[in-house]
């Protein structure tokens, strides 16, 4: 596996992250809102989703980690992904 083949797998583990991150801001968005919270049907809450926040900062602190072990520099980027 060459260093091209370790940044592949970094990024994608980072934007797995960043779609949860999304995930997590939208359920919060949706928790704030009442319009929002009446239509969505089941969500989980707030706390759980500021917990999965915090989750996803460690996550991608390990990741950048590991990942310089390969002298890398993985840094994560905001891919403006919606969904």
């Amino acid at each position: 596996m060459d260093k091209q083949d370790v940044k592949v797998i970094a990024d994608q583990l980072l934007e797995k992250i960043e779609r949860l991150e999304l995930a997590a801001n939208r359920g919060i968005k949706i928790s704030e809102d009442p319009h929002l919270r009446h239509c969505s049907g089941k969500i989980i809450s707030p706390e759980q989703c500021y917990w999965t926040l915090k989750e996803c900062a460690l996550f991608k602190k390990w990741v950048t980690e590991c990942f310089e072990s390969f002298e890398l520099t993985v840094v994560p980027s905001s891919h403006g992904l919606e969904q």
